[in-house]
């Protein structure tokens, strides 16, 4: 679904910045969490952080690691090729996201038994105790923080309101005026996988091009009708 809606964004700023007289047109984005650390850290700057881990984790093994691996598969001897500090982070992303002993998945745990903050903390400093990355805070704040020792630097986060924010309901009415934009959306997200498909072929229709471009923007319009109205 993620990769239709991209696919369906990148298709209508492409008819939009199309130009019949052959001047080319150019967007350039770059869009990179920023890491958070302030004097108190909350749920936000957790999930935050937890981007900002796995995307520096992503780079590692794309730059980092994979650059290494070449210049070895091709006999390169390069002066000062060492280790990095902090090259693999996998260990923190596992520590804040695994699916099974994490952070995020004992905040799940504690928001599905309808669980207090303390309950979580102490879940947290019981389970994940030891763990690399895991730092404990001062035996005065055991009740009520945890540390975790992020690529950047270490951060403080203070519980008191995460078992609440993870349990925030969808809005009233929301579910049924998702369900209406369904097909809409269905149908808008076919009109690109299918244009994509008949443009390869160079057989792209002025009535598929019509339609990709109406539906596309009735989606931007009726999906900033829900952000607007949530």
């Amino acid at each position: 679904m993620y990769g239709r809606i991209f696919d369906l964004v990148v298709a209508g700023l492409g008819d939009s910045m199309r130009s019949s007289g052959g001047t080319a047109h150019y967007i350039g984005v770059l869009d990179i969490f920023g890491f958070e650390s302030f004097e108190r850290n909350d749920l936000e700057q957790l999930l935050i952080n937890f981007a900002n881990e796995s995307l520096q984790s992503t780079f590692n093994r794309a730059v980092l690691i994979a650059e290494r691996a070449l210049y070895v598969d091709e006999g390169l001897d390069i002066p000062g090729l060492v280790h990095v500090d902090n090259e693999t982070n996998e260990a923190c992303v596992e520590l804040i996201g695994d699916k099974r002993v994490s952070i995020l998945a004992q905040l799940d745990e504690a928001t599905q038994t309808n669980k207090t903050d303390d309950f979580f903390c102490r879940s947290l400093h019981s389970k994940l105790g030891g763990k690399p990355h895991f730092i404990p805070p001062h035996k005065k704040d055991l009740k009520d923080t945890f540390i975790i020792a992020h690529y950047a630097h270490n951060v403080k986060y203070s519980v008191g309101n995460f078992v609440m924010k993870n349990s925030d309901m969808v809005p009233e009415g929301l579910n049924d005026l998702l369900e209406n934009q369904a097909l809409l959306f269905m149908e808008a997200a076919a009109v690109v996988s299918v244009s994509s498909i008949q443009t390869a072929s160079g057989t792209t229709s002025s009535a598929t091009k019509k339609k990709k471009k109406f539906t596309f923007w009735y989606f931007c319009y009726s999906n900033a009708f829900i952000m607007y109205i949530t």
